[in-house]
């Protein structure tokens, strides 16, 4: 079978190959965005990235067999920001820091195979790994409500790793495929930013769909989250000029964004649901003993202890800002890399990133990243990665084919699919 020269698919839908090909893509995005817990000790961590790294190296391998080798400049960009970071860790070079090291690379290594000639494989693979998310979760929430209890669907996927879900200061939360609530919330919206960055266009309706499921975690992150996509959605529809989009659909889109968040708005502040505002008010609450946002608070005060002269320089992996808070990571992911990769760094980096990410994709996508900002993600986290390479990675040639949301028109061939 032919393919032309600009496809949104790996191979035509009719084909058997493409079938395959896209069970096992998604199935290795899936493994690779899913966070599994090892109770081996100190060791778990290491095991469940390996484990991550080996799903992603597989899915690099299936999409080079499809479309051939990435660009030799930009596979040398890719190596030499992974070598500094190894080089920042030089001092005390440990294995976890290699395999922290090769899931940069990876994820940078996914960005380039994000061409235009490629971003199929975002869509499909991305896309299958919402779908299974959205039916796992539908199906613990049937479960629990039918009154059979807490199905631990993620554990029965991965036999060595309990979900943490269950009854949280008196509410039901429920957490799907992922390892606990907050994990699901956390990866289907960087599922989400992957999917509309290869597509160039937020809304959707698989998109929409899986960043509403997040609500349903009782995530605290979740709202920030949704607001972020609902108000970049908003954005993109009204106040764009998006080629692709008739005035019937824009109007039906920000109805379904203002009917949602009304509906979200009249529910959670219904008598009815008393237990979910003390919930939320728990979880909100500073004071000793009470929710997690307190743990959130002191990490934040030694952050900023150790901002500026401290934090000009980068810090090796063994060292943290806040040895005695519980989770320093749950600063969120941009806190944490200025920390280890250091100030000077991090303006070099993210300097480039807002430019092009302004330049090349509009102001919509802007506020739809926002929140990466506070991504429960580990810095090093391939899927990360490959958001910031997608981002400063583009080809100049697509670049010119592509114009953001903002500018002349978006290629044919993503207007013929409806994507």
């Amino acid at each position: 079978m032919t393919q032309s020269p600009v496809t949104v698919g790996p191979v035509s839908k009719n084909s058997m190959s493409f079938d395959v090909a896209g069970v096992f893509g998604v199935l290795l995005v899936t493994m690779m965005l899913t966070r599994t817990e090892f109770n081996i000790g100190s060791n778990g961590p290491a095991v469940s990235l390996i484990l991550r790294i080996l799903s992603g190296t597989l899915l690099v391998f299936l999409i080079l067999v499809k479309y051939g080798a990435p660009r030799k400049r930009v596979l040398l960009a890719t190596l030499i920001t992974t070598f500094v970071f190894v080089g920042i860790n030089l001092t005390d070079l440990r294995p976890f820091t290699i395999l922290a090291s090769l899931s940069i690379f990876l994820g940078l290594l996914l960005a380039e195979l994000t061409t235009v000639r490629r971003s199929g494989w975002v869509v499909h693979f991305v896309r299958g790994f919402m779908i299974v998310n959205v039916a796992a979760l539908l199906i613990e929430v049937s479960f629990y409500f039918a009154g059979f209890g807490f199905l631990n669907v993620h554990g029965l996927v991965f036999p060595w790793s309990d979900a943490r879900n269950g009854v949280f200061i008196g509410v039901a939360r429920f957490s799907g495929l992922q390892v606990e609530p907050g994990t699901y919330a956390n990866v289907v919206y960087l599922s989400v930013v992957i999917s509309s960055l290869a597509r160039r266009k937020i809304s959707g309706a698989y998109e929409f769909v899986a960043m509403l499921s997040t609500l349903a975690t009782l995530s605290a992150w979740a709202p920030i989250a949704v607001s972020a996509f609902l108000f970049g959605s908003l954005i993109e529809v009204t106040m764009q000029r998006s080629a692709n989009l008739s005035l019937k659909k824009r109007l039906l889109y920000s109805l379904s964004c203002l009917v949602t968040v009304l509906a979200g708005l009249f529910w959670i502040l219904s008598p009815e649901q008393v237990s979910i505002q003390e919930y939320f008010l728990t979880r909100l609450d500073l004071s000793d003993g009470a929710g997690s946002i307190r743990f959130k608070a002191e990490a934040l005060e030694q952050w900023l202890d150790n901002l500026w002269l401290e934090m000009m320089l980068p810090h090796q992996l063994s060292d943290a800002f806040c040895a005695q808070c519980i989770s320093p990571q749950d600063l969120g992911f941009g806190f944490n890399l200025i920390y280890y990769i250091g100030i000077v760094l991090s303006v070099f980096l993210f300097a480039p990133l807002i430019y092009k990410l302004v330049k090349e994709y509009g102001l919509a996508f802007v506020f739809l990243l926002l929140p990466l900002f506070i991504n429960k993600a580990f810095f090093y986290d391939s899927a990360v990665w490959l958001i910031i390479g997608m981002v400063l990675l583009r080809p100049r040639r697509e670049r010119r084919v592509l114009r953001n949301p903002s500018g002349i028109a978006f290629h044919s061939a993503y207007n013929k699919v409806g994507l």
